[in-house]
């Protein structure tokens, strides 16, 4: 929106030039951090007694279910995103005609709320390997869709952003936490995760646009992406339920 109000034309750069700014403010901070060797021990290795107990086989290794939900979980989630980054300003534009600063501040509420969010799960102990937390925080998600789906009121769009932002924020930092927090090579379960996080990111807006086109309703796309979220959750909780069974994982 900074370019779309400037009224010089070295201002029509702005966004790239603060983007440029903020990325170089983050490569300073990685190099000043370049001496910290990397500790290769896990969280459970520091923090065993948070973590839920295994009465039968598998012990901490049966765990693993909640990689596999998080990716599911955060797969869904990016699939969301990029719809609401790649779809929803083609039905802001045409249908609810939102100006430059207006979409500045909506695209803004997301990221935003990740960001924050980020900082409290950093900071926040007691969630981790438990169920209810990347369930519960999840349902953000759809409830965010449904508002896309009926809602006409821009301040509604920026509960739902923001919303979208919350949800997203543990479905990413559960699954990099978990892939991390591993046994298991963390470059093959960092390489998975990013995986997982592109091919929600491809096909999601994909997807999503071709229902939109074939069925002619701009809002096909929220239509299918609450869905997609509904079922995404539905497998998470065979998966837990499948481990509980075995007596794996705690609520």
């Amino acid at each position: 929106y900074l370019a779309g109000h400037a009224g010089q034309p070295w201002l029509q750069a702005s966004p790239c030039l603060l983007a440029a700014a903020i990325v170089l403010c983050v490569v300073v901070i990685a190099l000043a951090r370049l001496h910290k060797a990397p500790e290769r021990s896990s969280w459970r290795d520091k923090h065993d007694h948070r973590v839920p107990k295994s009465p039968g086989r598998g012990g901490h290794s049966s765990l693993g279910v909640f990689w596999l939900m998080a990716l599911v979980a955060n797969c869904t989630a990016m699939a969301f995103r990029a719809i609401m980054l790649n779809v929803f300003p083609d039905f802001g534009k045409d249908v609810l005609q939102y100006s430059e600063l207006q979409w500045g501040v909506l695209l803004a509420m997301t990221p935003l709320a990740r960001t924050l969010m980020f900082i409290y799960w950093q900071r926040r102990h007691g969630w981790e390997y438990r169920a209810r937390y990347l369930f519960g925080v999840q349902a953000f998600l759809p409830l965010a869709a449904v508002v896309l789906i009926f809602n006409f009121s821009y301040w509604m769009f920026l509960v739902a952003f923001a919303l979208a932002g919350v949800g997203m924020s543990k479905t990413y930092f559960a699954s990099i936490f978990y892939s991390m927090d591993s046994d298991h090579s963390h470059e093959h379960r960092g390489g998975i995760h990013e995986a997982t996080l592109g091919a929600g990111s491809m096909t999601g807006p994909l997807l999503a646009g071709t229902l939109a086109s074939a069925s002619g309703h701009v809002r096909a796309p929220y239509v299918f992406i609450f869905v997609v979220l509904l079922v995404g959750m539905l497998i998470q909780t065979v998966m837990y339920l499948s481990a509980a069974a075995e007596g794996t994982t705690k609520q």
